[in-house]
């Protein structure tokens, strides 16, 4: 069964309104969301910065020693 975009019925005004209201409560859901995860990562950073320094640093070295195996 083959269906086109011109058997489709364009939106109407309310239907677009509807959808537009939707992404725009998902869009906000997202933001608070990430605002609560980067405050978690921020505590915990705050709280064992060596930890972190010493992750970051063993990430990178494990990340270099990949990319030169590419060449």
């Amino acid at each position: 069964m083959d269906t086109s975009y011109a058997d489709e019925k364009p939106q109407t005004g309310d239907s677009a309104n509807e959808a537009q209201a939707r992404s725009n409560f998902s869009v906000e859901e997202v933001r608070e969301r990430l605002d609560e995860i980067n405050e978690r990562i921020k505590g915990f950073i705050r709280q064992r910065p060596a930890a972190c320094l010493f992750g970051a640093l063993a990430l990178g070295y494990v990340v270099a020693r990949v990319a030169r195996r590419g060449r």
